[in-house]
Formats: structure tokens, C-alpha cells, sequence
């Protein structure tokens, strides 16, 4: 058996731990034998770690703050990891990379990029502890075996930038779980979302990167009485419902953990964001049948395909306004269509552990 550990800082439900879940569920269970560490406590109704240990993994966690992690967490860990003897180690975010270095050369380590994390780190922490953040990853990264960037654009845009050994596999999602509503009148109830309105729906984290505050400015200008949802939280949550707070066709639900379902009940998605590595919710839309409306950022244009959807001047309130008003007078059923095969052609779950596993072959046979 294949010994591998997965590190992460937390398996709180994000694009990233939905993207490693769906690696793992997908791995062949009598070659490989998983583990997964946190570093950080779960917390309670964020985390996906029931879904985690019904796939049969053995789960650990250091149990530490952040800034007790930082402090000697790698040492901890690097005897946590002792005791397991893994084949491979698979990290994934700026903490699990950063702890990397106190684990021992003798394990193999293979590394996640989900983004383009100078622009990342900036817009989360600020231009300088962004860019030190940066620099200390550059470095680390150099001492691990294998980096995989979550797409192919990803990873031609980080190699023109740095001097790093890079391959990708694209994100896949679940297209069982995010697929067409075969009743979006009966979910629409289920949910108590209007049975007669044209519903747009934005999910994501909401964060400065993924600029929702661009569309709450949009609806305002907008004049309809269409219904737009937001799905997610973050440290912008409190401003937009400040400014939604008069809008009745403005709906907010915080994190859910049904979002397939309210996928599944809209009729289009908006994603406004100015960066993204590859863009998870974008991709479950599309499996779900969504016509798209995506600021023109090159991530965007790479899952977009062709009659699936629009792009918008990133950041341009006014274009947005023009495609919002534009893609109703598309042929609905083809973008759907075109939008849902495209999903299924490119970017399934399957074929992303598939080729997860190849690196792994490749890395233990080198």
C-alpha cells in the first residue's frame, strides 16, 4: 500500500478542500492508504470533515492556533508524520508548504497551487506581508518535488513569472452532485425562492478578490425585479448587507451546504472576480446548466467555452450592466447545453484523480 498524507491548514468548506475531497474519493482504496492532517481546529458547521471520514481516512490534527503552528508546529508535525512513514506528502496552501520544510528529505512531497498567490496574498494581506508571504513560498516550494498547478493557464502564468519546476492537472468537480435541476419549480419551493422570477445567483467566498460589491452596485442600477442571490461569507458579508438592506430582489444566504441546490434553481451565474486559479463555483454552475456572465479575467476565458456564456470588462460596473441585460436574448437552451458538456468534457472529478494519481506513479518512480 501507498502511504499518503494530505496536509491542510483546516477542511473548512472551501473550493480548495472540495477540490482534495474529490481527489481522495475518487483514489483507488487497495493501492493507496490515506491520511489526512489538519493543522488548525475544525470549526463547527464549516467543516467537511464528515464527508472526509466517510471515505475511510484516518484523520489527525495538530490542533493548534496559527500563531502556535507557526511557532512549532513543524516540529509537532514532522513527529506526527515519523510515526506514519509516509510514501508521499501532499501539501496545499501557504501554512502546509511553509511546515513543509521541517519534514525530513526523505519523504516525497508534491504541492497544490490553487492560485496566483503574489496576487493572493497581497489583496488577503496587504502589499508588504503579501509579498514577503510570496517570496518565503517561491523558496519553499524549491525544496519540494513535484508543484502542480490546479489548471494549464495557471501554470503558464507562474512559470513566466518564477524560476519553478511546474506541471497542472485541471479541477474537476462532482458532475453527479452538481448536474440540472430535473425539477426547478419543486426546488424552488424547497428553498422558498420565487416559482416566476429570472434568478442570477454569485457563490464564493467574499473577499476584495472576488469583488461582489461590483454587482451589489450593479442591481442597484439595474432597476429589475429579478432575484439575485449571494452564497458565501467572508469579511466583505457585513458591508454587502448593509447595502442590499432596501433591495427586496437581493437574497443572502451565508455558507450553505446545499449550493448545488441553489445552483440547480437559478437560471444564470456571475462570477465579478479579479483573480482566481481556477475557478471551482464557475465550473459547478456550468455542470448545473448555467449560462454564465464572468468578468474577463484569463481564468474565466479558460473554462469559459464557446455559447456557454459572456464576458464583462473586469471591474466595469457598466458592462456588466450591458451583459446582464445582453445574454437574454441568447438562445438559452444551446448556452446550457454548451455550458453542461463543457463541465462534463473538461473539468470532471474523475479524470482530475486519474491524473493525480499519474504524478504520484511519477513521482515514487524517479
Amino acid at each position: 500500500m501507498i502511504k499518503i498524507v494530505y496536509l491542510v491548514s483546516t477542511l473548512r468548506k472551501t473550493g480548495p478542500t472540495s477540490v482534495l475531497y474529490n481527489i481522495i474519493r475518487h483514489l483507488d482504496k487497495k493501492k493507496y492508504e490515506i491520511y489526512v492532517i489538519s493543522l488548525s481546529p475544525e470549526v463547527e458547521n464549516r467543516s467537511a470533515l464528515d464527508d472526509f471520514t466517510a471515505l475511510g481516512i484516518n484523520f489527525q490534527s495538530l490542533n493548534l492556533s496559527r500563531l502556535k503552528g507557526y511557532l512549532y508546529g513543524g516540529f509537532k508535525l514532522r513527529k506526527m508524520i515519523n510515526k506514519i512513514n509516509p510514501d508521499i506528502i501532499n501539501v496545499q496552501c501557504f501554512r502546509t508548504i511553509l511546515l513543509s520544510i521541517f519534514l525530513p528529505k526523505k519523504y516525497k512531497k508534491i504541492a497544490i497551487i490553487h492560485c496566483d498567490y503574489d496576487v493572493d496574498y497581497r489583496m488577503l494581506h496587504g502589499s508588504v506581508t503579501g509579498f514577503i508571504m510570496s517570496k518565503i513560498q517561491d523558496f519553499v516550494l524549491k525544496t519540494i518535488n513535484k508543484k502542480v498547478c490546479v489548471s494549464g493557464l495557471l501554470c503558464d502564468l507562474l512559470q513566466k513569472k518564477k524560476k519553478l519546476d511546474l506541471t497542472f492537472t485541471d479541477n474537476g468537480i462532482d458532475t453527479d452532485k452538481f448536474k440540472p435541476a430535473q425539477n426547478k419549480a419543486d426546488l424552488r419551493q424547497k428553498l422558498n425562492l420565487p416559482a416566476d422570477k429570472k434568478i442570477w445567483i454569485w457563490a464564493g467566498v467574499m473577499i476584495e478578490r472576488k469583488n461582489p460589491l461590483l454587482l451589489v452596485e450593479a442591481i442597484r442600477q439595474l432597476n429589475t425585479d429579478d432575484i439575485f442571490i449571494f452564497c458565501g461569507d467572508g469579511n466583505l458579508s457585513s458591508e454587502i448587507k448593509e447595502k442590499t438592506k432596501d433591495l427586496n430582489n437581493v437574497i443572502l444566504t451565508g455558507n450553505v451546504d446545499n449550493i448545488n441546490e441553489y445552483l440547480q434553481a437559478s437560471d444564470y451565474y456571475i462570477s465579478t472576480s479579479f483573480s482566481e486559479g481556477l475557478p471551482m463555483s464557475v465550473i459547478e454552475a456550468m455542470a448545473c446548466s448555467l449560462p454564465m456572465i464572468l468578468s474577463d479575467i484569463e481564468q474565466h476565458k479558460y473554462v469559459l467555452k464557446e455559447n456557454s456564456g459572456m464576458l464583462f470588462k473586469t471591474g466595469d460596473m457598466n458592462d456588466l450592466i450591458s451583459k446582464i441585460k445582453n445574454i437574454s436574448n441568447v438562445d438559452y437552451n444551446l448556452y446550457s447545453s454548451c455550458a453542461r458538456e463543457s463541465a462534463h468534457k473538461y473539468f470532471s472529478s474523475v479524470l482530475m484523480s486519474e491524473n493525480y494519481q499519474k504524478k504520484y506513479e511519477e513521482l515514487l518512480n524517479r
